[in-house]
């Protein structure tokens, strides 16, 4: 059996909720949420921002897009 997202990329399940709702929730209407996705994955991988993305995605201003 192949490996799920979650375990490909290290994450929890509520991480991986957590990233994939705000990530189409910050792209909006006809912009790239992947981009999103991959800004909150380096800022779990740099340790800058915390650990845990569900932290990371609920701080004050933690995602800013091209708004």
């Amino acid at each position: 059996m192949a490996p799920k997202t979650s375990q490909l990329l290290g994450l929890s399940n509520p991480e991986l909720y957590a990233a994939t709702f705000t990530a189409l929730g910050e792209a909006g209407p006809g912009l790239d949420p992947f981009g999103v996705f991959s800004t909150i994955l380096t800022r779990k991988q740099t340790g800058k921002y915390g650990k845990d993305i569900v932290g990371i995605v609920k701080a004050p201003d933690s995602i800013v897009t091209g708004k």
